[in-house]
């Protein structure tokens, strides 16, 4: 399961795009009694985890994003578990000719 997302963020027209390879990580949280939690800096957190496995980029491509959720039978503990992975590419925006 999970969800496919085709560019990242925002990618800049004109710009070129290098692809530097495939990048994958993941952030999780467990606790005990109630329900764990990923807010949007863990969610940042493994998006920029991931660029960091590719000297120079600065953007995901082609990425699927993926959350899972378990729990441990008759214990009252879970964890939920945030994976993202794609291509990781680097953008260069081109100058822009003043007149």
């Amino acid at each position: 399961m999970g969800r496919y997302v085709p560019s990242s963020r925002l990618t800049h027209p004109n710009s070129k795009v290098t692809v530097l390879g495939r990048v994958r990580a993941e952030v999780s949280s467990t606790a005990w009694f109630i329900s764990p939690s990923l807010g949007p800096v863990d969610l940042k957190r493994a998006y920029n985890d991931a660029l960091r496995q590719a000297e120079g980029a600065n953007i995901l491509i082609n990425f699927k994003e993926n959350t899972t959720y378990t729990t441990y039978g008759p214990l009252p503990v879970s964890t939920v578990k945030y994976t993202i992975e794609g291509q990781a590419a680097k953008m260069e925006i081109p100058k822009q000719k003043s007149e």
